[in-house]
């Protein structure tokens, strides 16, 4: 069992790392190596809780640090949301409270905004081309940082908000608008 649980621990990092592939799904294969070190380290503890009194104090600290550490994760995982999409469309709502068009670069959010804007019934047009738009929403790649402005079909927007990813899932994102004299001035596009 033990040469199983090392080979989850330590092939599979060894592995993707050797191989370099370029998949953002592979993050949740080290799931399987997490899954691996939690049942050793319960193993461990369980037998500590066997012995003597020094075992027991070091078993219950080991439980202890380990539920701290899971409270932290957790409560930095729910105010992230997950990448949150939800806000960039109450973001867009602020400034174009009668519908908007968003441009995205990729496939990748267009199903998350649009479950966003059917949530909060905002009426809501996503493209690629372009066509003019009000905002623009990108996928921040490996972590990168929000520019302040970005420029997409010959317009120059500015930063409105940015969220961040969970540990292994949703995506980081930056939702640009025109600039606000320019976009206060642009008609509704319904």
């Amino acid at each position: 069992m033990a040469w199983l649980a090392m080979l989850a621990i330590t092939g599979l990092p060894i592995a993707l790392a050797t191989l370099h592939i370029a998949n953002t799904g592979m993050p949740r294969y080290f799931l399987l190596s997490s899954v691996a070190v939690l049942l050793l380290l319960t193993d461990l503890i369980a037998t500590a809780l066997t012995k003597g009194p020094r075992s027991k104090i070091l078993a219950a600290l080991a439980l202890t640090l380990l539920a701290i550490g899971m409270n932290h994760d957790i409560t930095q995982d729910i105010a992230r949301r997950r990448g949150d999409i939800d806000a960039a469309i109450a973001r867009v709502r602020i400034e174009a409270p009668g519908g908007a068009r968003v441009h995205v670069d990729h496939l990748q959010p267009v199903a998350p905004l649009r479950v966003a804007a059917a949530t909060a019934r905002y009426p809501l047009v996503l493209t690629s081309d372009c066509r003019p738009v009000q905002f623009v929403f990108v996928d921040l790649d490996d972590g990168g940082a929000a520019t302040a402005t970005t420029r997409r079909c010959g317009r120059v927007y500015t930063l409105r908000t940015m969220r961040r990813r969970g540990m292994l899932s949703g995506t980081d994102w930056a939702l640009y608008g025109l600039p606000r004299a320019r976009n206060a001035l642009s008609s509704n596009p319904y």
